[in-house]
């Protein structure tokens, strides 16, 4: 019966050429889509999975009602961090981490321009890096260090 078929199949396909390729090209095209959309969305899921505590690291946001709308940040100010943590006894361990460039000029010649972080020490606890070096700033709480991913 599958023969059957089958014979029946090929003989439409090599009957109608053009409309066969044309139904062809679309369902490549459609099965290609599908899996770019399956690695697309595998990539998205497994962002920073590389944390053995990826599933407890939680990122919050600021949400401001303004004239035009919602408006949603991903840059908090630093002492909210300290607060969730004081205020919530479920929350161990709370950070925040702010990005910044900075020149590096010496006696006036051409400098570099480096791309530096800012955090507390609680970012050790809960990503894992190595820690090669690092200035402890007590005024602030932050930890200036160079980090390497192991």
């Amino acid at each position: 019966m599958i023969v059957h078929y089958l014979k029946i199949a090929l003989r439409n396909i090599f009957k109608d050429r053009i409309y066969s390729l044309i139904n062809l090209i679309g369902l490549s095209v459609a099965i290609a889509c599908c899996f770019l959309l399956i690695f697309w969305i595998k990539f998205e899921l497994s962002y920073e999975d590389c944390h053995p505590k990826a599933g407890r690291i939680y990122k919050a946001l600021e949400v401001e009602k303004r004239a035009d709308g919602l408006h949603k940040s991903d840059w908090i100010r630093p002492g909210i961090a300290g607060q969730l943590k004081a205020t919530f006894p479920e929350i161990e361990a709370s950070t925040f981490v702010q990005h910044s460039e900075l020149p590096f000029v010496y006696e006036d010649r051409e400098g570099i321009m480096a791309d530096y972080m800012s955090t507390t020490p609680d970012y050790l606890e809960m990503f894992t890096y190595e820690l090669i070096a690092c200035i402890i700033h007590k005024k602030e709480e932050k930890v200036l260090s160079l980090l390497q991913i192991n």
